[in-house]
């Protein structure tokens, strides 16, 4: 009980740390040059060149890719692009010639809770299993957007594992499995 009292009251009674850095001088190069200039008696600071401070610390572009990303992202969060995935999510298509990353898609489950259970099912079995959501956009002509969701085990770096798992989950847990795409 000591031992354990003498490693919590000092957390209990310690106040959090506060870090007080400084302000930037944003004048501290005109500063500088006046100085020169004294020093000097000459206007241009006897030929010192000083930086200027936009030069120096740019502008950033972080306002400019937020933009980017906010027209590829819809109200909800998902992408506006054709595979409608839920931001941050991983994006399962297709295999294509061009794949490199596969994931072995089990199911896809109208209710979230019924994708938890099914998820947490596969990782008890020891698979890295996941959920991967998606808007059903419908029908064409139909505006009856409706959120899906996935579940996958993955990531796979080869077809052929991918292929030898997705049979292996089939039979283990009676679904009819498919080696998809996944990526970011």
């Amino acid at each position: 009980m000591v031992s354990i009292a003498s490693i919590v009251l000092p957390m209990v009674f310690d106040e959090p740390t506060r870090h007080n850095l400084p302000e930037p001088d944003l004048g501290v190069f005109a500063e500088a040059k006046l100085e020169a200039e004294k020093a000097s008696g000459q206007p241009d600071g006897g030929g010192i060149e000083f930086p200027i401070y936009d030069e120096v610390v740019p502008a950033s572009d972080v306002i400019e890719k937020v933009q980017q990303l906010r027209a590829k992202v819809d109200s909800k969060g998902f992408s506006t692009e054709p595979h409608r995935t839920l931001f941050g999510e991983p994006i399962l298509s297709p295999v294509r010639a061009k794949s490199s990353v596969f994931a072995v898609q089990l199911a896809t489950f109208v209710q979230l809770d019924n994708a938890r259970s099914f998820r947490e099912k596969l990782r008890a079995g020891g698979s890295e299993a996941f959920i991967s959501s998606f808007l059903d956009v419908g029908r064409k002509g139909k505006n009856d957007e409706k959120v899906r969701y996935r579940v996958a085990v993955g990531p796979l770096l080869s077809h052929t594992d991918a292929e030898v798992l997705r049979d292996v989950l089939t039979k283990k847990y009676a679904v009819d499995a498919l080696v998809v795409d996944m990526s970011q």
